[in-house]
């Protein structure tokens, strides 16, 4: 399976540094524009389905782009942002990030959601779609920059965290 992972447009909360997490924040007027300009890239693509997470930043990426290749939208959860509970809605630079990932009593007492289980959210997606009769063989995933790092990391055990540009494409070929 080959998958182009593509990040969502810009939103307000990109531009402003705020944690977005499973806040359905929709995009701005740049990230719209943004979504029309990769939809167009996207035609370059040979491509056998859309999917994108369930969340309004992503919805409004991935359908200029299921538009142009003339395909169906398929939304799941499973795709969605890292859940960052009581961080969600504020300014992401006065987070301590190292703390976050290391996932404590402190953090999960403010309910974010484990880098493990966002990491079994992925695998799940996956071995969803290779249950299908006829599996897709090339597929766009609309979503988000932490959702594509832990995408990459299951399957790239040298992936490093990274940060993705809005509507960023990444092409990932997985083996059968």
């Amino acid at each position: 399976m080959k998958f182009y992972l593509v990040r969502h447009g810009q939103t307000d909360y990109n531009v402003k540094h705020i944690v977005q997490g499973w806040s359905d924040v929709p995009l701005n007027s740049v990230g719209k524009e943004q979504a029309v300009q990769v939809a167009l890239m996207m035609c370059d693509y040979h491509v056998d389905a859309v999917f994108a997470s369930d969340l309004l930043r992503a919805k409004q990426t991935a359908e200029p782009i299921a538009a142009k290749l003339g395909l169906p939208v398929t939304y799941s959860w499973l795709l969605r942002e890292r859940y960052f509970g009581a961080l969600e809605g504020t300014d992401s630079d006065q987070i301590d990030w190292d703390k976050v990932n290391a996932n404590g009593l402190e953090i999960q007492a403010q309910g974010v959601e484990s880098r493990a289980h966002l990491d079994d959210r992925i695998r799940q997606f996956v071995s969803d779609l290779q249950l299908w009769p006829n599996p897709p063989h090339s597929i766009v995933v609309i979503t988000h920059g932490g959702t594509m790092n832990h995408f990459c990391s299951c399957f790239l055990p040298k992936h490093e965290f990274c940060h993705f540009n809005n509507t960023q494409i990444v092409e990932l070929t997985l083996e059968d």
